[in-house]
């Protein structure tokens, strides 16, 4: 699907996100859960986003958060893109970052426990509108376990979830109205805060890529 204005995209799209983080956050109500406010541990790792969720994450940035946290967000930011600077190999649009590199990014920021720059004193800036990956990801049990186990993996139910929500078969967001892509977060909103990051182009990446089976 076309969309012949920022205007109409924002139109089509802010609903149907809105009503797939409801339906997700909706299922995630019955997964046991021992998470909560002030425990960052799953926060430094790479968090990524879905295509369709950053008008909605951006216009919060842009329209709703606090100015001061804006500045503080901005100037991680910054930072982040200044740490991924100085250990990403050269890219270009004939040589872009493939799923294997986004993956073994991802794995370096867990080892190295980068912090995702919206986590502001041990909360996070945009929870209100936090990606569909922060939404599933929970632990059922030994909350202690997630400072001494980095990267921990959520309940796998929480992944399922996502999976029939977000997924390429999502009733929300048909992949024939608005192709599924997957990339960091850092990466989608370095438009809303006005960060002069460097071109980084990567191949398109779907759910299925990250998680190509659905979870037992």
């Amino acid at each position: 699907m076309r969309f012949e204005s920022v205007k109409q995209l924002r139109r089509t799209i802010l609903p149907r996100v809105a009503a797939a983080h409801a339906d997700l956050d909706a299922r995630m109500v019955a997964v046991p859960s021992v998470c909560g406010a002030g425990c960052d541990a799953c926060c430094y790792q790479m968090v990524s986003t879905h295509t369709w969720e950053e008008e909605l994450i951006g216009g919060y940035i842009e329209g709703t958060m606090h100015a001061g946290t804006r500045v503080q967000v901005r100037r991680q930011l910054v930072a982040w893109w200044r740490h991924l600077k100085s250990i990403l190999r050269p890219v270009s649009k004939a040589n872009p970052l493939t799923l294997a590199d986004v993956q073994m990014l991802t794995q370096y920021m867990i080892d190295n426990r980068v912090m995702c720059p919206f986590l502001v004193d041990h909360q996070c800036s945009i929870y209100p509108v936090r990606p569909a990956m922060c939404r599933a990801h929970v632990v059922a049990a030994d909350p202690g376990r997630c400072t001494t186990e980095p990267g921990r993996v959520g309940e796998p139910i929480g992944g399922r979830n996502m999976l029939d929500t977000f997924g390429a078969e999502s009733p929300h967001m048909p992949y024939e109205m608005y192709p599924h892509a997957y990339k960091p977060l850092a990466f989608a909103m370095t438009g809303a805060l006005g960060v002069p990051a460097p071109s980084t182009p990567m191949m398109a990446i779907t759910l299925g890529d990250i998680m190509p089976a659905r979870p037992d």
